[in-house]
């Protein structure tokens, strides 16, 4: 599809997307619940540490993952800190449904 749409040039893209593809289930998700339930229940306190931990994890895995790895190690860093604000997010609004 990169080769159709971008040209031959950009064949090695269709690699980093392969890495890339659990973004389009991930951020939905969190957009949902961190969006729609937490900052609706006025849980800002929770929703900007989780955001705010998931940019150090972001920055650390990406300086990390990057000079091991290259591209792939940015695009897998990515995905782990959107797993972890995902995640989060869940057991916070899983959390306050329990209390």
């Amino acid at each position: 599809m990169v080769k159709v749409l971008l040209g031959t040039g950009f064949e090695q893209a269709s690699n980093i997307i392969v890495y890339l593809v659990p973004i389009s289930v991930l951020v939905p998700l969190s957009n949902c619940i961190g969006y729609l339930w937490l900052l609706a229940n006025e849980r800002d306190r929770s929703f900007n540490r989780i955001i705010g931990f998931a940019a150090l994890i972001n920055i650390t895995f990406g300086l990390v993952l990057t000079f091991s790895f290259g591209i792939v190690g940015t695009a897998i860093a990515v995905v782990v800190s959107e797993f972890y604000v995902t995640i989060s997010f869940f057991l916070m609004k899983r959390r306050q449904e329990i209390k």
